[in-house]
Parts: structure tokens; sequence; C-alpha cells
């Protein structure tokens, strides 16, 4: 009648749970005899039970689904069946074979009613743990004669010690070994679904779940595992590292996966394709999971439920795969059902097929026509509008239907009343950006959403983020709004230590070509852009390394030092760049006069390499960088000269280009030049006067330099291209005006910006001695670093050869000379030893 003492493990074997035990048959050896009575098991199993007494009582095992109780147990005090210097007996039995011992009870009376089995344990004249048993409860309930039971609980089984007697408390069991189960403990498929479900440990406890029960999953308990971990992953801090150390675990959850997809649901292929891109499954994992999503959807499209269907696309997209036949089925499965569409599955599906470049003209139609309501738009989620018009620019569609949507959305947030239908304010940061850089792609004229776009922005600028800053000014470049006060603040904003550390490399090159491209100067912003694109280098696709550099050129602020970055790590990758990121990036070394000789000469072989892909303009660019820079590449020009016969896809643009920089670089190739004369002649009309500018000093080099009369244009064309050269306008810099002050002590016969006939300006003549002195500023050398300047350029070697060409006599003053002369005897004597230089010393 005492308490019984916790002896039996109500935890799991091996790491199993309680579910799981009672899923066993087993063996209950109770106090006392050999073969006692039996009591009641778990549902659904059965189970004998020893109890006290006799040598051998009657046992029983209880019907499947049933608990219930057996015979009572026999009369007195029993011994263990186990040797008392064992001082065990068998807790719980497998297969007839003890596998897990408990403490010898103190041998007593123990009639009455059977034990009932609980849901894990047992119990005499009780319950153990969760199951009930006759007369009162074990463990936390109480025992016979109000005496309280000893806990048995925790992994492994319990060695316990016996009760007390009527009224008093029993110990608690202590905590046993684990017991050598056969094989892996099994849950049943209700149970399963309920332990992904509640996994109480999140990630870990999915994958010793995938670890013990993968192999009989079935595609419930797959798809669950997918969805749970893509929730708990989709947020994770380091997502990547946790996927890379786990790398074999995803791999065998894929493996599952496919081994279940041909019983799978609809919803389990949308579920699973959903939960491994939040989780950022990538590699050949990825492909070869999603091919087989792909393969086993296509059969089952028209079951696909709305949400089910755009999911699974905007999953595949997500993932950067493309499976352009499901793409193509879904395309034309899903017009008819449209109206049952959600906002936001309208919005996954444009934004997925928009991803994967997947064209599908009547079914983006057909969904802006259903947008294209106002009530709609009124209700719709702002991510799902941003989402959708991302969509249709990203995939350029612009049909009626489109642009009809984009104008409703515009007029949305017009004030036409005390308040407009939609604020601003609605749209996340992403969701602004997404919808200007939207509005910006289309050419959509609303003027008045930029406006409100830009003040909101301003107000709320510190929820934004630096990949959404650079997005937002990327689309004001675009849509050809300066907002000047937004690129400020944004510029300011940029500049934080919580952010500037966090724009990542494509997040650089948008920012830097916005600013570049709306004209707006932040010369802080460019400092602080160059020393984090340092740190990023390496993260740099060649398109975002070389519009970075461009933006550099075109915003002529100097980056010495990450150029000088560029120019060590790119050559021996430069087989990576396509001919616009090779022409683009030599174009910004040479607009701002940096001298990366290794750059140079490895970007020759590669264009001559891929010559045959380089675009006219990108041909003309190229050729234009090494002119300009004066770094000699006779390789490529020879190459370009061979390949005249496609001249004639060239504009009057890049004809001028070619023609100023085969002069350039003195590239004599007379039927090269015979075949672009003739096809410059035909441009004519198009010629802008900077082209006209270009061809004039390519007819002076021609004329006096090649002295090949037959390659010059019609006098007509020539005299335009040399008035046009003369009317060109020069602006003189302070340092040219000291110098010419000095110059005038010297020589009373000078003057300033003479313009010689044929075209070229000398910025201080002294016609009666023929000596053009050039006042060059840092912008007529090329230099490695702040300081260090070298030789001149191609440019300004071109000008002193054609000077020299027309008859007179170059004198160079570099401006890093000039200030390091202190008084006017130091620069009268350094002027005088100039002009000795190319005049000879004076007569005698």
């Amino acid at each position: 009648g005492g308490g019984m003492g916790g002896g039996f493990d109500g935890g799991r074997p091996d790491g199993c749970g309680a579910a799981e035990m009672a899923c066993r048959q087993a063996n209950w050896e109770g106090a006392g005899s050999d073969r006692g009575g039996h009591g009641g098991c778990p549902p659904g199993r059965q189970a004998n039970w020893e109890g006290a007494g006799s040598d051998r009582g009657g046992h029983g095992g209880c019907p499947p689904g049933r608990l219930v109780g057996g015979d009572a147990m026999a009369s007195s005090a029993g011994t263990s069946r186990v040797p008392d210097d064992h001082g065990v007996r068998c807790g719980w039995a497998h297969n007839g074979e003890c596998i897990a011992p408990y403490a010898q009870r103190n041998a007593g009376p123990m009639g009455g009613d059977a034990a009932a089995m609980g849901g894990y344990g047992f119990a005499a004249n009780g319950a153990y743990g969760k199951g009930k048993g006759v007369d009162g409860t074990y463990g936390k309930g109480k025992g016979v004669g109000g005496g309280r039971g000893g806990n048995g609980r925790g992994c492994g089984s319990f060695r316990g010690r016996a009760g007390g007697g009527k009224g008093s408390r029993g110990d608690n069991g202590s905590r046993g070994d684990n017991p050598p189960l056969a094989g892996p403990c099994q849950l049943n498929p209700k149970q399963l679904s309920s332990a992904i479900t509640k996994a109480s440990h999140g990630l870990d406890s999915l994958l010793e779940l995938l670890s013990k029960h993968g192999p009989v999953m079935n595609f419930i308990h797959i798809s669950n595992m997918w969805n749970k971990m893509g929730i708990k992953l989709r947020e994770h801090s380091s997502r990547s590292d946790w996927m890379m150390a786990h790398e074999r675990d995803m791999t065998e959850l894929v493996q599952y996966s496919m081994a279940i997809f041909d019983g799978c649901s609809p919803q389990g292929l949308a579920n699973i394709a959903h939960g491994a891109a939040c989780c950022g499954l990538e590699g050949a994992p990825a492909e070869t999971l999603y091919k087989s999503i792909a393969t086993h959807a296509r059969s089952k499209l028209n079951d696909f439920k709305p949400q089910e269907l755009a999911n699974m696309l905007w999953a595949i997209a997500k993932a950067g795969q493309t499976a352009p036949e499901l793409f193509s089925a879904a395309a034309k499965v899903a017009p008819p059902r449209l109206h049952l569409y959600q906002d936001q599955n309208l919005s996954n599906l444009v934004h997925a097929f928009a991803t994967v470049s997947h064209k599908a003209p009547e079914l983006f139609d057909a969904i802006a026509s259903i947008a294209n309501d106002r009530e709609f738009l009124e209700k719709a989620a702002a991510q799902a509008i941003a989402n959708m018009l991302w969509g249709f620019a990203k995939m350029e569609h612009t049909t009626e239907a489109s642009l009809s949507l984009f104008n409703l959305v515009g007029g949305l947030f017009k004030q036409d009343g005390p308040r407009p239908p939609r604020t601003i304010s609605d749209f996340k940061p992403q969701e602004l950006v997404n919808m200007a850089w939207a509005f910006a792609m289309v050419e959509c004229k609303c003027p008045d959403l930029f406006v409100i776009a830009a003040a909101d922005s301003i107000q709320r600028i510190a929820l934004f983020e630096a990949r959404h800053l650079a997005s937002l000014v990327h689309a004001f470049a675009i849509a050809g709004e300066r907002s000047p006060q937004l690129f400020k603040v944004v510029a300011e904003e940029s500049l934080l230590p919580r952010n500037l550390p966090n724009f990542r490399a494509q997040a650089i090159a948008n920012t830097l070509c916005a600013y570049a491209n709306a004209e707006q100067r932040a010369p802080l912003l460019f400092v602080g852009m160059a020393q984090a694109a340092r740190k990023r280098l390496e993260e740099f696709k060649p398109l975002e390394l070389a519009n970075t550099l461009w933006a550099f050129s075109t915003a002529e602020s100097e980056a010495p030092h990450l150029f000088n970055a560029v120019a060590e790590a790119v050559p021996p990758i430069l087989h990576t760049f396509e001919p616009a990121n090779i022409s683009n990036m030599l174009h910004a070394f040479a607009v701002l006069c940096h001298g990366a000789p290794a750059l140079f000469e490895a970007a020759e072989d590669e264009a001559i390499r891929q010559l045959a892909d380089f675009k006219p303009e990108e041909i003309a660019s190229i050729l234009m960088a090494y002119g300009r820079i004066g770094h000699p590449a006779p390789r490529l020009f020879e190459a370009v000269a061979q390949r005249s016969s496609g001249i004639q896809q060239y504009g009057a643009q890049e004809l001028s280009n070619i023609a100023w920089a085969f002069a350039a670089a003195d590239a004599r190739h007379p039927l090269f030049l015979s075949a672009l004369r003739r096809f410059i002649v035909a441009h004519e009309a198009e010629l802008a006067t900077e082209n006209l500018v270009q061809l004039q000093q390519s007819q002076l080099w021609i004329e006096h330099e090649l002295k090949l009369q037959a390659l010059l244009l019609p006098v007509p064309l020539r005299a335009k291209c040399a008035a046009a050269m003369r009317s060109h306008a020069v602006h003189p810099s302070k340092l040219q005006g000291d110098v010419r002050d000095e110059v005038a002590l010297l020589e009373p016969h000078w003057q300033e910006e003479l313009i010689l006939d044929e075209g070229p300006s000398i910025d201080i003549a002294l016609p009666t001695r023929r000596v053009a002195v050039e006042v060059d500023g840092p912008n007529h050398y090329i230099s490695h670093g702040i300081g260090q300047y070298h030789r001149p350029t191609g440019k300004t070697n071109f000008k002193r050869r054609l000077l020299k060409a027309l008859g007179w006599l170059p004198v160079s003053v570099p401006s890093f000379e000039w200030q390091n002369l202190r008084d006017r005897a130091s620069r009268q004597e350094y002027l005088l030893h100039k002009l000795r230089e190319v005049e000879g010393p004076p007569s005698r």
C-alpha cells in the first residue's frame, strides 16, 4: 500500500521521446515474483506485466486500442529474478531481453488492482508519469494513502528507491544509463508531424529528427521540415555560414525530398520550394531539387491553388533557377484563374517571371488589367504594388494596359482631397525605391510622384539602409530627377558609420553612377566610397568595377589609391571582363590621367582577343583611351585597321573618335584611313562641333606628319573643321596668368591664347620668335598617385607635335615645377632656361 519510488524511465532511450517508447512491445517485471499478474498497456500496443507475489501469475496482453487493467497482483512479497548481488531488476525489456534495469524495491505486499501503463512509464496502484493509474497518480500525483511517489524522468533508465509507507513521500529516482535499443525509435506519422512542428530547440531539433526519421518521412513531413527550416533561416544573421556548416544534412534532406515527389501534393511541392528558397539552398543540391520540383509540378499545374503556384514560382526564381518549361506552362494555366488570385499572389507571379527574365506578355497584360482598378490598388498591400511595377519595368512590358496601371498608381498619391487614397509613407524603404525605379525605367512621366517621394525619403532617411540609399538616388538619376536636397541628405547619411561599411559592391557602383549622371557634386562621398570600394575590391563584378571607375572619371574625382589597387588586381582576371567593361575602365584611367602600364598592356592583349565582340562605340572608346593617355598599343591599332570592313557600322561620333585616336597614337595605316575618310564624308551632316575639332587635328596630322594629301577630307569639309577648332572656347587658368606676367617681363612681344589659322591655340605665344609657351596643369601629365607626376599624356604630346609641325617651338611649363619657384628671380631664371632649351644659346 505504500507509494512506489521511481524506478522506470519516463524519458526516452537513446534520445527517443515518451511517445516513441509507447510504440514498442515490452515485458515488465514487478516487485517479487518470477512472473506476476498483468496490467494495462498504451492504446494499440501489447505488454506483459510482472507483478508481485506468485511464481507465475496469469498474464495477458491488452487488445489494440484499449487501456485496461488485468488480473490483481498476487499475494505477498516476492523476490527478484535477478540475483541479489546485482541489486537490480529489469525495468524495460525488449524481445524478452532485459535492456534497462531499475533498482530493486523493498519486498512488500502489493495487492489490489493491477497497474496501468501510462504514456511513458508504469505504475503500481497508480500511474507513472503521464499515465493515470488506479487509486492515484505516480510522480506528481498522490500515492495510495496519501503517500507521494518519487519521479523517474529523463533519458535512459533510472534507478530509484522504494517509496515510503502510507502518507510518506517517496524519493526521486536517480538517472540511469541509456538502454541500447536494437534500432532507432520510430514515431508514428502523426507524432512525427507534431514533433517537427513543435521542434523545441529550433534547427538542432529539426536536424535530429531528420537524422532519426528521414528515411520514413512522407511528403507532409518533408514539406513541413523545409517550411520550418525556411522560417528559422530566413532571418538568420549568418545563414550562409550555417548552410555551409550543415551541407551534408541539407544534401540528405534534398535526397529524401526527391524520394517523395511522385506522390507529393501541389501544396507539398510549393512548400518545399518555398522553404528551400528561404533557407538559401545553393549549388548543385539546389539545382537538382528545383529541376525535380519543376518536372513534377508541370503535370499537376491545374491542381495548384493560386498561392501555391505563385509561391512555387517565386521560390524557383529566388533560388536563381530558371525552369523555362514550367514557367511557359504556368503562363498558359494561370490567366483563366487570375480572378481568384490575391494581390500578393499576382505580385509574386510578376516578380518571379521578371526575376528569371521569362517573357509572358499575355499573362502580364492580364495581370495589369486586373490591377488597373482604383479600388484594387487602394486595398492592395504596398509591397504587392511595388513588386508588380518593378516586374513590369524589369521586363520592359510597356503595353497600353501596363502604362495605364503606372498612370493610375501615380495618381493615387495626388492630393485630390483632404487625404490622397495612398501615401508614400505606406511604402517601406525597399518598396518605395522599387516603385521609383520602375517609374524611371518605363519613362512614365510622373514628376509629382518623385517630388513626394523625395520629401518623404528625407523625412524618413534614418530608416533607409545602405542598399536603399543606393537604389533611391539610382532611381532618381535614371528618371532625370535632380532633387539636390535629396542627393545632399543621402550623401550625408551614406557616410555615417552605421551605413558606409554596409555598402556592398553593387550599391557603391549604383550610388556613384547616380551622382555622376545627375551631375550632383559630393566630393566627400566619393572619398568615402573610394575607401569602401578598396576594402571590398574582391567583391566587385567586372561591370560594377567598370561603372565605379567611370563614375570617378565623370565626376572628375581622383581616387589614386583605389585606381592603383585596381591596376594591380585586374590584369590576372581581365579575361572575365566583357568589351564594354574593358573600354569603360581604360576610359576612366585615361580621363583621370592615371598611369597603369601593366593594366594597359594586358588590356591590349585581351581587346585583340575579343575584338570581334566589340561594338563600334567600344572600339572607339578604347582607342581613345590609348591615344589620350599615350600608352603605345601598335598591335591593337593594327588589328582594328585590318577589320576595316566593319567600319560601315560606325556613326559620326565613332568615326571622328577613331580618326583622332589614330592621329594621337601616330598609327599609320593608309588603307584603313582611306576607308575612314570615305565614311566620314558620308556622315558629314551628323558631325557635331566636337567631332569637327577632332577631325581637324587628325587632318593636321595627315597633312604635316603623315604627308599623304590623298587622305585629306574635301576642302569644304576641312574648312568647316578648321573653323570649328578656331571657335573652340578656351579658359585661361590663374596659373597661366602668373606665367604670362613673368613672360611679359622678358619679352615685350607676346600674345595670350593666340589662335592659329589652322585651328590650334597657344597659351602664351612669342610670335617674333615662333615660341609657344604651354602652361600645363596636372591633367597634362600621367600620375600614379597624389603629387606623383611623370610624363606628359598622349593628348599633351599630340598638341606639342602639331605645334612643332606647324613651325612653332613648344615650351612646356608644368604646374608642379612652377609652384616650387618662390620668388620672381627664380621664376625669371626658370623661363630663361626653358627658352634656351628650345632656341639654343643667344647669338654673340
